[in-house]
């Protein structure tokens, strides 16, 4: 269009003709025939066309009564430059679907429409077109749909719009500003941390608008005072399973991200174990969890033994005994980090079960005790003592005055009931009898049959020497100066020779050598033994300190000791605890001039306060 346009028209061999358009050229002024005779041309001239131009076109030549063939004359329009909905910049929001239209119009032919991202081509799009009034030209419109995410924000996405009119095409460009909440990256240094470390978490994040700000929480709990991008605290196990979270927010909207800590902690107990009561022959599951990293080792034994129960955070006994129950240790191991290990009671219900020592002793003339200690779940519902011709039964009976019974429930003994059968004034005929203890619950009876023997003297220890216990409640300790009295059968020297008989249970393992760092087969030193003083009338006990002197290298013989410097005499003693019915003998040194110039006994002390500590070998 608006270009001129040339119809030729070759008509030989006439040497006369007319053309129609002639006689309507008057009313055509933008029409012209233009004659070449010589060549028999008649071209049509058309300047300017127009779209009223696009038509079909015929030359007639009347007077020989001839037509020429049809010629059609194709204006071609270009399309108007393109149109792109929100030019110049189109604001959206990250993550909303949106369609790109692009509208060009009055094209003719209709123009073909593509799109590019950034000088990239993009395929998608879809289109349609509309034919104007006229019939001849179209409005075409194009649309591309897109999702837009955080970085195409400032993408030029431009729509070309051509026809055979413009074939390099007419542009249309429109800019995008993707909104979106904020884009955040969460890192920790140092990566792994043992309990107690420093760590350092770093958010960082990208925004369009601009982050207005940070919030940082653990497990769900916002941290009062955290509101950079940086944070630093010191770890703990909770940081292993607790996540520490960044929010960063900006006016559209905010991000959340979390990490979790890998902090290397020793065993924490996550499900503590519960006592379990069960009748015998029933199937018992005890559990327990613990928490550790690196992962750790669960080990279930039997409280006293090594054997491996189970290494998980269960343990199935089945058919469980009365032998089954006590004390089960759940211990776990995280390597190179800590132990931690935690107690369960397996309760069985079963009869009672009688510990007591079947052979107890006792002084004659004294008072003494049987003890029956009962295990028992359920408890007993009656206890019985038999013995020659006495019964006794709590609120059943009557007992001579010499005998008593008591019950306690000692705490040592687990809640086990302690039934105490008590002698005053124990005469020969009570070693004679044996003595029965019975109990009862709901499942049946326990019995024991316990034997009384004499015990001919009694040894206390009472001295301000040092004394070392190497039983229940002492194991481990330094020796100490001085301490309670410790009663040991009179049976010393079988003790002291390695041979020990059996003596009351609560002593059974307190076994105290006479003089430090000597031994029942090492001789003790000659500092000790010439500060003891000796009161006693059982001949094993004088023979093995005798003994002991003599390889001490004493410079006091025995017979310097017995006849010399420490006469033999009679009488009571001063010290409270040998005050007794029965007649003593003592061996007593009276010279201070044996005694070492220093004495180092725990406490230090002037050279010249000799110090004279007391060994009391008594009944």
């Amino acid at each position: 269009m608006s270009h001129g346009v040339n119809l030729v028209l070759y008509v030989p061999n006439i040497p006369t003709i007319t053309f129609l358009g002639l006689f309507v050229a008057s009313s055509w002024p933008r029409y012209r025939i233009l004659r070449a005779l010589d060549t028999g041309q008649y071209n049509l001239e058309i300047s300017n066309s127009e779209l009223s131009d696009d038509s079909l076109y015929e030359c007639q030549a009347t007077e020989a009564a001839l037509r020429s063939r049809r010629a059609k004359l194709n204006v071609l329009i270009p399309p108007e430059d393109p149109v792109v909905e929100g030019t110049p910049e189109l604001l959206l929001m990250a993550g909303s679907p949106h369609n790109l239209t692009c509208v060009t119009r009055g094209a003719k032919p209709a123009a073909h429409i593509q799109w590019t991202k950034n000088g990239v081509p993009v395929d998608g799009a879809y289109h349609s077109t509309e034919v104007l009034p006229d019939r001849k030209r179209v409005t075409s419109r194009s649309y591309l749909p897109i999702t837009p995410v955080d970085t195409d924000s400032s993408s030029n996405f431009t729509c070309v719009a051509s026809n055979p009119a413009v074939p390099m095409g007419k542009r249309a460009t429109v800019t995008l500003n993707v909104h979106h909440p904020p884009t955040v990256t969460l890192s920790i240094e140092p990566r792994s941390v043992l309990e107690g470390e420093r760590v350092t978490f770093t958010c960082q994040a990208t925004a369009n608008p601009p982050i207005m700000g940070y919030r940082w929480a653990k497990g769900g709990v916002l941290l009062e005072g955290a509101r950079e991008s940086v944070f630093v605290t010191t770890a703990d196990h909770s940081f292993f399973t607790e996540p520490v979270s960044c929010q960063v927010f900006n006016a559209v909207g905010n991000t959340n991200v979390s990490i979790l800590v890998d902090v290397h902690f020793g065993p924490i107990l996550v499900v503590e174990p519960r006592p379990v009561t069960v009748d015998a022959d029933s199937d018992v599951t005890l559990n327990c969890k613990w928490s550790g990293n690196p992962p750790l080792t669960l080990t279930w034994t039997k409280k006293g033994s090594s054997m491996v129960l189970s290494n998980n955070n269960q343990l199935h006994l089945k058919s469980v005994s009365q032998v089954d129950a006590g004390q089960y240790v759940c211990k776990a191991i995280v390597p190179r980090i800590g132990v931690g290990e935690t107690e369960v009671t397996l309760t069985v219900n079963g009869p009672p079960i009688i510990s007591s020592d079947p052979v107890q002793y006792a002084v004659r003339g004294e008072r003494g005790e049987i003890k029956c200690y009962i295990a028992s779940t359920p408890p007993p519902d009656k206890i019985v003592w038999a013995w020659k011709e006495n019964v006794w039964e709590k609120e059943k009976g009557t007992l001579m005055e010499r005998y008593t019974v008591e019950q306690s429930k000692p705490p040592f003994q687990g809640g086990a009931v302690l039934s105490t059968l008590t002698i005053n004034n124990v005469m020969e005929s009570d070693f004679h009898s044996p003595y029965n203890c019975t109990a009862w619950n709901s499942f049946g009876p326990g019995t024991m049959i316990i034997t009384l023997e004499e015990t001919a003297e009694f040894v206390t220890i009472h001295s301000p020497v040092f004394l070392h216990l190497s039983g229940v409640g002492s194991r481990g300790q330094q020796p100490k100066q001085g301490g309670p009295d410790f009663p040991l059968p009179c049976h010393l020297g079988q003790l002291l020779q390695g041979k020990p008989k059996a003596f009351p249970r609560q002593l059974r393992d307190i076994v105290p050598p006479v003089c430090p760092g000597s031994s029942f087969r090492t001789p003790p030193s000659r500092t000790c033994l010439e500060n003891l003083t000796i009161l006693t009338r059982c001949p094993s006990h004088l023979n093995w300190l005798l003994s002991m002197w003599r390889s001490s290298g004493s410079t006091l013989s025995p017979s310097q000791m017995t006849e010399t410097s420490c006469p033999i005499s009679k009488g009571e003693p001063s010290h409270p605890a040998e005050k007794t019915n029965f007649g003593r003998l003592y061996l007593r040194s009276c010279s201070f001039s044996h005694y070492p110039k220093l004495v180092t006994m725990g406490e230090g002390r002037n050279v010249n306060q000799p110090v004279n500590p007391e060994l009391y070998l008594y009944h």
